[in-house]
């Protein structure tokens, strides 16, 4: 089992739609970051990225490239998903809190949710998504915006002789098929 960490600070910029992991909130104030400005797509990408040991997502998707200068977010994320596979390696976990001052995700949660399974291929259950406006005056000293941290588990995927894949259970040395 790998860990990675993703972690971003976004300034509001009136001029935007907010657009959190490929969904559209046009009643409320947009971002300035890099790209379409998607916290939390870029959050969870680097986290990706990072548990598979391959840096973040501007070491990965370099802007001035233009295959990934006018990309949504959301697609890196599936582009960090396969960079995985390659490597034998799968999501099997992610943990996300949003920072942000009076703001309520209940509205909007299961489509971010089934957003980030799609992109990820992962299974219901496997994305614990959650605010924590509590935490927002230690940060908007710095920023008015939001802020988000997002932690991922990666395992390896092994494959049988007939092409079946199957988790490592390291714990006893078994194998097993999922």
């Amino acid at each position: 089992m790998r860990t990675g960490t993703g972690i971003a600070f976004y300034k509001f910029d009136p001029d935007k739609p907010l657009l959190l992991a490929g969904v559209t909130l046009t009643d409320f104030t947009g971002l300035s970051g890099n790209n379409d400005s998607d916290i939390l797509s870029h959050v969870v990408c680097d986290a990706v990225l990072g548990a598979a040991g391959l840096g973040g997502m501007s070491q990965q998707f370099d802007e001035s490239d233009s295959k990934y200068r006018d990309i949504k977010s959301i697609k890196l994320l599936e582009l960090a998903r396969i960079k995985l596979e390659k490597l034998s390696l799968e999501v099997v976990n992610l943990d996300i809190i949003l920072v942000a001052k009076d703001f309520d995700l209940a509205n909007f949660r299961t489509m971010i949710t089934v957003n980030l399974q799609h992109a990820l291929l992962l299974e219901n259950g496997s994305v614990s998504l959650k605010t924590a406006p509590s935490i927002y005056p230690l940060i908007s000293f710095k920023i008015d915006g939001m802020a988000a941290l997002a932690t991922c588990s990666v395992t390896e995927v092994y494959e049988d002789d007939e092409g079946n894949g199957f988790d490592r259970d390291e714990e006893n040395g078994e194998d097993y098929y999922e």
